[in-house]
């Protein structure tokens, strides 16, 4: 059985050439392959904050807060009932991405 030749990689931190050990090899050296090992801790670390940070916010939201997204979700049922008819105070036709009409607006005022 004939042993394939190994082919030249770049070193995924410096960015030098060398022939990898194994084909699953990445960094060239030990120096470069701690700094790969720190820099993907970072990333899981940052990763892992968002994730907390996203379930402290979720935790602290307040009455309009929870107002605001139901406002959002409704206002998206009424453009995907109503696509394709006209506005219900005006008769004009909607073109791209509507509204949930300017009869009854939810605060910000709409022109057809």
């Amino acid at each position: 059985m004939e042993m394939k030749e190994v082919k030249p990689k770049n070193c995924a931190v410096c960015g030098e050439e060398f022939k990898p050990f194994r084909s699953t090899q990445r960094v060239c050296g030990t120096s470069c392959a701690i700094s790969l090992g720190k820099t993907n801790i970072q990333k899981q670390n940052a990763k892992a904050w968002r994730k907390e940070k996203k379930i402290r916010k979720e935790k602290l939201k307040t009455h309009k807060d929870y107002l605001n997204d139901l406002q959002k979700v409704f206002n998206e049922f009424i453009r995907v009932r109503d696509k394709g008819k006209p506005c219900v105070s005006c008769g004009c036709m909607v073109n791209g991405n509507g509204h949930a009409s300017h009869f009854f607006f939810g605060g910000k005022s709409s022109e057809c």
